[in-house]
């Protein structure tokens, strides 16, 4: 093959010897440039594919332990609350049952120690530092007390119990109250009742 030389024109060195001896070997230079470029980007499209999947892979373990993670948060804070709600009604049943208990006591001791609660009649009593007038009619009478801590009892007086004990009282003794009457419904009332009989 005889290269036309024109005017302006310089052969490159490939063309020079794509005739010779030389062509094959650069033929197979050719050859394997082209087959490691390929791989090169072969082996980076199989690179990245794996990237992709680790990537998913660490993906999905991220919202398996923020999961984890999130369910014993609210399980530890579902207790924190419970705990809370708890410790509040105890509060609220220890208060009422200390208004139940000091009704039975202010009672028992008016009618043991001072003698002021007729069958029929009028009966005044001090309790809790607080003069309490009201009517027993047939040995049956009630009254409330009023306690500073926010409590208050309702008192059951019954003189003519039948029986081996003549007289009963019963005192239901409530957390909190509205207004002037313990009997007036309030939101999240607690209330513990106290008998006795002699």
């Amino acid at each position: 093959m005889k290269i036309k030389k024109n005017k302006g024109f310089t052969p490159t060195p490939i063309m020079a010897y794509r005739d010779s001896a030389n062509s094959r070997f650069l033929d197979k230079f050719l050859q394997f440039f082209k087959t490691l470029y390929f791989k090169q980007k072969f082996q980076r499209a199989k690179n990245l594919q794996y990237h992709n999947r680790c990537r998913g892979f660490i993906l999905f373990l991220s919202l398996l332990i923020m999961s984890v993670a999130l369910s014993i948060a609210f399980s530890v804070f579902e207790i924190f609350i419970f705990q809370i709600v708890l410790s509040g009604n105890i509060k609220d049943s220890q208060s009422a049952f200390y208004a139940a208990d000091s009704g039975i006591e202010c009672v028992y001791y008016s009618d043991i120690n001072q003698n002021n609660i007729p069958i029929n009649g009028q009966a005044n009593i001090t309790c809790n530092n607080e003069n309490k007038t009201f009517n027993m009619v047939s040995g049956i009478g009630n009254f409330q007390l009023f306690f500073n801590n926010g409590s208050c009892a309702k008192i059951l007086l019954n003189f003519n119990n039948p029986g081996p004990y003549t007289k009963k009282v019963q005192v239901f003794g409530r957390n909190k109250y509205t207004g002037s009457n313990c009997d007036a419904p309030y939101s999240r009332r607690v209330e513990r009742g106290i008998e006795v009989a002699y």
